[in-house]
């Protein structure tokens, strides 16, 4: 698999532990013994209400924008990401509850403008953390897949380390 093809895919690797809780709730009763692992699935699943919007809609331009670009450059946006992704999260619940104070909504859904208004403020420190989790996930994997051969650099950035200087043509 060429390193942009595994740098696209490394995007999904929040949504693995989202999809393994899901299915958790789906086969196992909820009713039985608390586990840590029911404990990190009900998290998990909380969590997933505030971050998978913004995330999914990261998601969507991280993968246009890596058209065409060298693996470094994926990297480098990739690297950036939970920046981006605090901003787009505090952003989108801030102009939720914006909107909802405009619309005057706060009254007939009990409350949902509280969670807006927490949702914004809490996607500034977890989206940092959990981004940055992440992110260090994928690039260890990342590394871990190019030194057992399942990963190889693109021709275009393998090129560039090894012959920096631009073939010219005579």
């Amino acid at each position: 698999m060429k390193s942009s093809n595994f740098a696209r895919l490394a995007l999904l690797l929040p949504y693995i532990p989202l999809l393994e809780s899901i299915l958790y709730f789906v086969f196992r009763d909820i009713s039985e013994e608390d586990s840590f692992l029911q404990s990190f699935n009900l998290l998990w699943n909380f969590l997933a209400i505030f971050w998978y919007v913004p995330y999914t809609l990261l998601v969507v331009y991280l993968l246009i924008w890596s058209i065409r670009k060298t693996t470094d450059q994926i990297f480098k946006r990739y690297k950036f990401a939970p920046v981006i992704l605090m901003l787009l999260a505090a952003g989108l619940y801030t102009i939720l509850f914006l909107l909802g104070l405009a619309l005057g909504i706060d009254s007939e859904l009990g409350g949902i403008l509280t969670i807006f208004g927490i949702a914004a403020v809490v996607a500034v420190p977890a989206s940092v953390i959990l981004g940055y989790a992440f992110v260090g996930i994928s690039l260890l994997l990342y590394k871990l897949f190019l030194r057992m051969g399942w990963v190889e650099e693109d021709e275009r950035l393998m090129d560039v380390e090894t012959n920096p200087e631009p073939a010219v043509n005579a």
